[in-house]
């Protein structure tokens, strides 16, 4: 949609960028207090099967479309500080990731799925950074054959 576009909005909403700039965002998760976390992230590398014409065509089409870039491998922290719909504040919250996708937060932690394992991280409201390391909760199936995206979603079970 190009800038000033209409997007069929309703009567008596209004459409407006919260934030650009982003690398390849994936997936948002909002936190509590309003702040937006996005995962900017894109495929880990795949292992180099020698070639093949379904591997060029597919690599060709990849890099066309983008797709083919090192992901940036980081959760962005996006804060409105005065409620006029545009994220004023922006930070890195986590980085060195491995192709982070689903986030969730329960009990004072921040579980992430990155693309091989949920990770989770100490979370205190309000923050804008995570300096912490990571605590390994599972592997997960990772590789070729496996999509790299991952949700993480908190159930009773």
């Amino acid at each position: 949609m190009a800038p000033g576009q209409d997007a069929g909005r309703r009567q008596g909403f209004a459409v407006n960028e919260f934030a650009g700039g982003l690398d390849h965002p994936r997936w948002l998760h909002v936190l509590p207090n309003g702040d937006v976390l996005v995962a900017e992230s894109n495929a880990p590398p795949k292992p180099d099967e020698g070639f093949s014409i379904r591997g060029w065509f597919m690599k060709l089409f990849q890099s066309r479309a983008g797709a083919e870039v090192r992901s940036a491998n980081r959760i962005s922290l996006l804060r409105d500080e005065n409620g006029d719909g545009v994220a004023e504040t922006r930070t890195v919250l986590l980085s060195s990731l491995f192709s982070p996708f689903g986030m969730t937060l329960l009990d004072g932690k921040l579980y992430v799925a990155n693309a091989d394992a949920v990770v989770a991280f100490p979370y205190r409201d309000g923050a804008t950074e995570i300096t912490a390391p990571s605590e390994k909760i599972v592997d997960l199936p990772a590789g070729r054959n496996h999509h790299w995206t991952k949700d993480v979603i908190a159930s009773p079970d």
